[in-house]
């Protein structure tokens, strides 16, 4: 007796879900780092004024081990860490930033510390609960803004989450402190291909 062979499965797609789960996991130690040491975050604030791409993914690297591959960016106002994926999402990024133009090689570290400590319930949630990451993926996808910002605020508790968007396939939090002239975007994103 024949068996046929089975013809090979096409590689599967990720999911956004899959991808915030996997953002998660691996970008939850980093923001527990940054959350908990004034030390690594002045280091790290300083590595993002000066632009210090190396310093940066070493600092990433040292606080989340299990980060992997990673494509770091910065402008001097903020920095970015795209994660690859599969097709159809390939670089996923999520990282805090001064909107551009409103100054330059600014990035305090005080500020930066209050956006870990909020996020980090976020990334938590990401990489530990499936239903959540699945439902907020399920509003980014569906683009019901409201959806999103009403699961993001069940979990972002800081007074400062001024706004929570919809911004290319992710979410957008804007947050505004009252020591702080400026207000910090914590986004979660797809990359665009050029």
């Amino acid at each position: 007796m024949h068996k046929r062979k089975k013809a090979a499965a096409p590689a599967k797609a990720v999911t956004l879900a899959y991808v915030l789960q996997q953002t998660g996991r691996r970008m939850e130690p980093f923001y527990r780092r940054a959350a908990t040491s004034e030390f690594y975050v002045r280091r790290f604030c300083e590595a993002v004024t000066e632009t210090d791409l190396d310093k940066i993914e070493q600092m990433m690297k040292e606080a989340a081990p299990k980060i992997g591959e990673n494509f770091p960016g910065t402008n001097g106002i903020g920095y970015f860490v795209g994660l690859p994926f599969a097709k159809p999402i390939e670089v996923y990024s999520n990282g805090t930033t001064i909107p551009p133009g409103t100054v330059q090689f600014t990035f305090e570290p005080e500020a930066f510390q209050r956006v870990a400590q909020a996020v980090l319930p976020l990334y938590k949630r990401f990489a530990k609960a499936p239903l959540y990451t699945g439902r907020l993926a399920h509003a980014i996808e569906d683009k019901d803004p409201e959806e999103a910002a009403k699961l993001v605020r069940t979990v972002v508790k800081d007074p400062a989450l001024r706004s929570v968007t919809l911004e290319s396939y992710g979410v957008a939090l804007a947050f505004r402190f009252p020591f702080s002239k400026y207000t910090y975007r914590h986004l979660l994103m797809r990359e665009s291909k050029l």
